[in-house]
């Protein structure tokens, strides 16, 4: 099972700091691996979207 969390975090400079230190990209979205079975990706400059893997048998690849 995975689940999706999406946060507002215009206003909180150090969640958005973390971001703009992060070397790593999908398409145009900055994002950073949380622990190996969750990532963060930055949508908008604005929206902390994270997905975290409740299933064990998933492998970081497959996030």
């Amino acid at each position: 099972m995975t689940v999706m969390a999406i946060s507002d975090i215009l206003n909180n400079f150090n969640e958005v700091t973390k971001y703009k230190h992060s070397s790593h990209k999908i398409d145009v979205y900055l994002f950073f691996k949380q622990r190996s079975s969750s990532i963060a990706i930055l949508a908008a400059n604005r929206f902390h979207m994270k997905v975290l893997c409740r299933d064990l048998s998933f492998t970081e690849s497959e996030l």
